[in-house]
C-alpha cells in the first residue's frame, strides 16, 4: 500500500504546482519579447529573433509573431519572413482582426519575390516507395515532397529513408528569389531484410485498460480543479465588490449583506468543485498505478470513492480508498 500512495502523493503535488508553473512560462515570455523589442528598438535584429523564437516556444502571440516576421526579414532570411507574416496573416483573418490581417498581406507580398525555393525531383522508383523525408533534422510534410519548398538561402540537407531501402542524403544551396532542385535517385534495397529485428509485443506496445481508465478519469480531476480556481476568484472579487459597495466599517446594508452571503456561498461551491477534482484526480491516479503494476489481475483488490459534502464551515470532499 506505501508503495501505491508515494507516487500519488508525488503527482497530486505536481498537480497543484501546474498553474504556478503556467504563470512563470507566461511571465517568461512576455520578458522575452519585451527584451527583444529593446533590442529591435535599438537596431540590434541580431540578437531580436533568437528572444521572439524562444518566446513563442512557450506562448504562441500574434504580435510576437509578427514581430519575429520582421525580424528575420531585416537579417535577411526572406522565406521564414514570408512564412510567418503569412501565419499571421491567418491568425487575424480567423480572429476577426481586418486591418492586422490586411497590413501582413502586404507585408509578406513585399517579400515574397526574394523568397528562395528547393523542389525534390524523386525518381519514378522512389515515388512507389512509402519515404520519410527530413530537411536539416526536421520532418518535411508529403503533401511538399515534389513543390516548391520556400527556404532561407543557403545549403539545405535533405535526407529521404523507406522501408527496407538504404537512405539517401542530398545537399542544395538555395539563393534568393531562386529555385534549386535536388535530384532524388532510385533507394537501393538492404541486403538485410530486417528478419533480426526483435518484434513488439502487444503487451509491450499497449497500455492496459486500467492505465487508460486512470489517465481519463485524471485528466477529468485536473479540469475540474482548474475550474474551481475560476470559481473562487470570481466570488472573491463578488465579495470585495460587495463589502466597497454596500459596507462601511463593517457595518452592510441588506442588500450588502445578501451579496457578501451570495459571495461565501460561491466560495463554498468553488472549495467543494476542487475537492472533488482532487479527488477524482487521485482516483485516477490509483488506477495509472494499479495498472502500470499488473492491477488487471486482480480487479477485486482496490476499492475507492469520493463524495462531496457541506457543513457549517463550508464544504469538503470525503474520499476513501481501501486496497
Amino acid at each position: 500500500m506505501t508503495r501505491l500512495l508515494r507516487p500519488l502523493v508525488l503527482l497530486l503535488l505536481l498537480l497543484t504546482a501546474t498553474s504556478v508553473h503556467a504563470d512563470e512560462q507566461e511571465a517568461t515570455a512576455q520578458l522575452l519579447y519585451e527584451e527583444a523589442m529593446k533590442a529591435i528598438d535599438a537596431g540590434d535584429y541580431e540578437s531580436a529573433c533568437p528572444k521572439l523564437e524562444k518566446s513563442l516556444a512557450i506562448e504562441d502571440a500574434m504580435g510576437a509573431r509578427f514581430y519575429l516576421a520582421e525580424c528575420y526579414e531585416k537579417t535577411g532570411r526572406f522565406a521564414s519572413a514570408w512564412t510567418n507574416y503569412v501565419r499571421v496573416a491567418e491568425q487575424a483573418h480567423n480572429e476577426g482582426e481586418a486591418k492586422r490581417e490586411e497590413f501582413a498581406r502586404k507585408r509578406a507580398k513585399d517579400v515574397r519575390s526574394k523568397v528562395g525555393t528547393a523542389r525534390l525531383e524523386l525518381d519514378p522508383a522512389t515515388k512507389t516507395l512509402a519515404i520519410e523525408v527530413t530537411r536539416n533534422g526536421e520532418t518535411v510534410s508529403a503533401a511538399v515532397v515534389e513543390a516548391p519548398i520556400p527556404l532561407d538561402a543557403g545549403e539545405h540537407t535533405f535526407v529521404v529513408t523507406a522501408p527496407g531501402h538504404e537512405p539517401f542524403t542530398g545537399k542544395v544551396t538555395v539563393e534568393d528569389g531562386a529555385e534549386a532542385t535536388l535530384a532524388i535517385p532510385a533507394l537501393e534495397p538492404r541486403a538485410d531484410d530486417g528478419s533480426n529485428e526483435t518484434p513488439v509485443t502487444t503487451d509491450d506496445a499497449s497500455l492496459s485498460t486500467l492505465t487508460i481508465a486512470g489517465i481519463a478519469v485524471g485528466g477529468l480531476g485536473v479540469v475540474g480543479m482548474a475550474a474551481s480556481i475560476g470559481i473562487a476568484a470570481a466570488a472573491k472579487g463578488d465579495y470585495d465588490a460587495a463589502l466597497e459597495d454596500h459596507c462601511v466599517d463593517g457595518r452592510c446594508t441588506p442588500a450588502g449583506i445578501e451579496a457578501t452571503n451570495d459571495a461565501r456561498s460561491t466560495g463554498t461551491i468553488g472549495t467543494v468543485v476542487f475537492g472533488v477534482g482532487a479527488g477524482v484526480t487521485a482516483v485516477g491516479v490509483v488506477l495509472v498505478v494499479l495498472g502500470l503494476t499488473g492491477g488487471d489481475d486482480e480487479p477485486g483488490d482496490v476499492a475507492f470513492s469520493a463524495a462531496p459534502a457541506l457543513d457549517g464551515s463550508g464544504g469538503f470532499v470525503e474520499l476513501s480508498v481501501r486496497f
